[in-house]
């Protein structure tokens, strides 16, 4: 009897339980006063320094099914209760990020090496119910659908910001792109009970990675931080120009005077072409499909990974099927466009408003935030944001920089709530958090601080 949905089931679950405690990319690394970092969403907005020397971390977590819960346990059918018929997203990312500037008149250069992992991961509400709910009400078509990518490169930009005038500033960035390993994986399905119960199915996988040899490396691709801690130093020691990609950002502002200013920008136009692929294509039907008893605890969302992957592997596709060499194929990057506008009563009290859509699996999802600023003394900055969004709801995030001489510490999260599930089971922390999520650094910046004002005054 095949069981041929059981791997992408078990694959997509430990795409949740493996990155539960990673996060996203704060918005408020770039409106920390102080911080060197005003331009790194957005190349346009100008650089109140000679120069920086800096490193930081980030790691997300976005999913659209999670509601905000003050309780101490989360059931699996709370979990199963909360999802959307056809639509289910979850988005995970880790990157990191060594950068230098330096000014030269009226231009600022920046020099940006990252390393980024990202996971996108889209499911029916049917495909977990039937899988993991055991959802035997067949008097229905049941479309057991899901999407799941994973893409690991690393990314050296170099960014340009020109002062046209004291009042308007524009940046580009252009990026080489690396790309170290990428999996696709798109199955449709349906099933239904005439005189039988009866599954129609068609998996596609397509694949480019280090020493990729079966399906089962694949999964194990899904498998982020172990992919990331196992196998990362092993992958961007074969990194060569296999995998060659571009990407842009550009993005401009505008400073009406010392109190009120504005600005846009385009992030991550681009792609990149993998080579060296492997795919594999199933159609299948099937006459009765069994349930999932003994593969997960529902009660206590656990997993036992190896045994599972080891078993359904075997059984869906015969043993460790061998993976066909493909054709190269081109993946794009997530692009986002953002906006702002900001007014400043004092250095103490800045409040900005930002418009945010990025595109996930082809769609644009749209996030609106409201922050505030402020810088006290040399030594503190802080910040608080609140953001609206109506795929991955609504979160109050914080950021803190702390400046030591020419060194800055900071960390910004878009969601100080995460916080209280800390230690919890990790899919308890996914069903109760819409986002959860953190960037930290450390930065040098070279020269005085400029303040908007001083650059009215044109000094």
């Amino acid at each position: 009897m095949r069981k041929i949905f059981k791997v992408f089931v078990i694959a997509a679950f430990m795409v949740c339980s493996a990155t539960s405690y990673a996060q996203n990319e704060g918005v408020l690394i770039s409106l920390l006063p102080q911080l060197p970092y005003s331009n790194y969403f957005n190349p346009g907005i100008r650089v109140p320094y000679k120069g920086l020397i800096g490193f930081g971390v980030s790691a997300s977590l976005r999913n659209s099914f999670a509601k905000n819960s003050s309780s101490d346990k989360v059931t699996f059918n709370d979990f199963y209760n909360n999802l959307d018929d056809k639509n289910n997203q979850f988005n995970a990312s880790f990157s990191d990020v060594v950068n230098l500037g330096f000014r030269t008149g009226r231009f600022f250069f920046n020099i940006d090496c990252r390393v980024k992992l990202e996971d996108d991961f889209k499911f029916s509400k049917d495909f977990v119910g039937v899988f993991l709910v055991g959802d035997t009400d067949f008097t229905r078509e049941k479309n057991l659908d899901v999407e799941m990518e994973t893409m690991y490169y690393s990314e050296i930009g170099v960014g340009v910001q020109y002062d046209v005038n004291r009042h308007l500033t524009v940046g580009l960035r252009p990026k080489l792109l690396l790309g170290i390993s990428n999996s696709k994986v798109n199955s449709t399905a349906t099933l239904a009970m005439d005189s039988t119960l009866r599954a129609d199915m068609n998996v596609e996988i397509q694949a480019s990675g280090n020493s990729l040899t079966n399906v089962k490396d694949v999964i194990d691709m899904v498998n982020v931080f172990d992919m990331y801690d196992s196998y990362s130093m092993d992958l961007v020691d074969d990194i060569g120009l296999n995998n060659i990609g571009f990407g842009v950002d550009f993005g401009a502002s505008y400073v009406f005077n010392k109190h009120f200013g504005v600005a846009a920008s385009v992030r991550d136009i681009g792609f990149i072409k993998w080579k060296d692929t492997k795919s594999i294509s199933k159609k299948e039907n099937i006459e009765v499909v069994d349930d999932f008893s003994g593969v997960v605890d529902p009660n206590n969302f656990g997993f036992d990974y190896n045994s599972m992957l080891d078993k359904v592997v075997d059984n869906v596709w015969g043993g460790n099927d061998t993976l066909a060499d493909g054709g190269g194929y081109k993946t794009k990057l997530n692009t986002s466009v953002n906006m702002q506008v900001y007014y400043e009563f004092h250095p103490t009290v800045r409040f900005t408003a930002i418009g945010q859509m990025r595109k996930i699996q082809d769609e644009m999802k749209t996030s609106y935030t409201i922050a505030y600023s402020g810088s006290f003394g040399r030594f503190v900055n802080l910040a608080a944001n609140y953001t609206i969004s109506k795929q991955f709801g609504n979160s109050l995030g914080a950021g803190l920089a702390l400046h030591i001489g020419a060194v800055n510490i900071y960390a910004v999260t878009d969601n100080v709530l995460m916080f209280k599930n800390m230690g919890k089971e990790p899919m308890n922390i996914v069903t109760t958090n819409n986002c959860a999520n953190i960037r930290a650094g450390v930065v040098i910046s070279l020269g005085r601080f400029q303040k908007t004002s001083d650059r009215m005054a044109g000094i």
